[in-house]
């Protein structure tokens, strides 16, 4: 069987982006009655009730982008040129750059928006160390572990057949396991493991 190595850490770091309630929605505003874009869109600042656009620094009316929320006020959007913001569903504007969709407060703000409950800020994230142990078996409910320093959390991915698997980078290398499998690696003397992970992974 050919394995291309890091192919797996390669497909795990690559960018999720998440949504919430589609692709949101454009409502007008009368531009004479428009505020200035860079008056309105201040990171940290609280988006007017209201808000249905602004005026662009090149005089141009940007309707504003809306995604409708179960949970608190919609989510907002507007993207200038080189970068982004949206806010929050308490009406917070955060600036996040061009790629803000990947922004892990982003995908926060739309599990809110469609009413997911709260993270427990108490909650304590279990480090990799203690999770990632050869032989040992992945939690079920897997969705990442706390990396030190030289380590990297791979996150999880849908399998090609069935199932989500999940990687993690150490000192040891790289280990992988299905949510509830065995954890693996390529790097072991015997692959035996890390064979069948493949198989029922990606090959079915």
């Amino acid at each position: 069987m050919i394995r291309p190595r890091h192919a797996l850490a390669l497909l795990l770091l690559l960018p999720v982006l998440t949504a919430c309630g589609g692709s949101g929605s454009d409502t007008g505003t009368n531009s004479s009655e428009a505020p200035r874009c860079d008056s309105v869109w201040i990171d940290g600042k609280t988006l007017p009730e209201g808000y249905e656009g602004c005026i662009r620094s090149d005089g141009d009316l940007e309707a504003a982008v809306s995604t409708p929320c179960d949970e608190g006020r919609d989510i907002v959007t507007y993207e200038p040129d080189g970068d982004g913001f949206f806010t929050e569903t308490d009406g917070k504007i955060v600036q996040a750059g061009e790629d803000y969709a990947n922004d892990p407060a982003y995908t926060a703000a739309n599990e809110a928006c469609a009413g997911a409950p709260a993270a427990d800020e108490d909650a304590t994230t279990a480090t990799c160390a203690e999770v990632w142990i050869v032989g040992e078996t992945l939690p079920e409910d897997y969705t990442g572990c706390d990396a030190a320093a030289g380590e990297r959390d791979l996150g999880v991915k849908d399998c090609d057949s069935t199932g989500q698997y999940a990687g993690f980078m150490g000192e040891g290398g790289e280990v992988f396991a299905l949510l509830g499998g065995e954890i693996v690696s390529e790097d072991a003397d015997d692959t035996t493991a890390y064979d069948a992970f493949y198989q029922d992974c990606f090959t079915g």
